[in-house]
């Protein structure tokens, strides 16, 4: 009975892989590969959910979306992070942070098309509410969360500073950067005023 029940579910996936192959119009063995994939994926996802507290989890969910309710975000871009919320601790490092989510699926959960998803995300990462994707994966974030801690941190570092020469001629070229900055603006306005000056003499 055993080995009946082995065989038949042999034939079973052989099946799978086959109806698999012919739909997506690739080889069998490309379709076996992306089958294993897909099992080794949602059982990674199982294992991740089984290990993190589920209290835990939707505790840094609310956290996240008060936050991003609270900050001047478009509804649009409000709308992809709550989604990608939802997806929090399903990406493939050990991190309840962690989103997977492909940009077909971002649309399809928000509503938007493909091209406004894609914007939002790229706008949503450019204001650090979450990291670049790779391979459908990010990282949910709070912009400054953990400001506080790393200046912290380094104002607690011992002899930051290995190279007093280099460290202080960057400071100069910051300052004569500035100072330049500051003097081509004088210039510019001080041309302007002249300008509209000239211009109300004449009429």
């Amino acid at each position: 009975m055993e080995k009946r029940m082995t065989k038949n579910g042999s034939n079973r996936r052989k099946s799978r892989i086959r109806a698999q192959a012919k739909s997506a119009g690739t080889t069998y063995r490309r379709a076996a590969k992306a089958l294993d994939g897909q099992r080794d994926e949602s059982e990674l996802l199982a294992q991740r959910a089984a290990r993190m507290n589920l209290d835990e989890l939707a505790e840094i969910r609310e956290v996240f979306v008060n936050a991003m309710w609270e900050a001047d975000l478009p509804e649009m871009v409000q709308a992809i992070l709550y989604v990608l919320s939802g997806r929090l601790n399903t990406g493939r490092l050990i991190d309840p942070n962690g989103v997977r989510c492909s940009r077909s699926e971002l649309a399809a959960l928000t509503g938007l098309s493909a091209e406004a998803a894609n914007l939002g995300l790229h706008l949503a990462e450019a204001r650090g509410w979450v990291t670049e994707f790779h391979d459908n994966e990010a990282r949910l974030t709070i912009p400054g969360e953990d400001a506080s801690l790393w200046e912290h941190f380094l104002k607690k570092e011992r002899d930051p500073v290995q190279d007093v020469e280099t460290y202080e001629r960057v400071h100069d070229q910051i300052r004569e950067q500035i100072e330049q900055s500051l003097a081509d603006r004088a210039s510019l306005r001080a041309a302007l005023m002249s300008r509209a000056t000239t211009s109300s003499t004449v009429a």
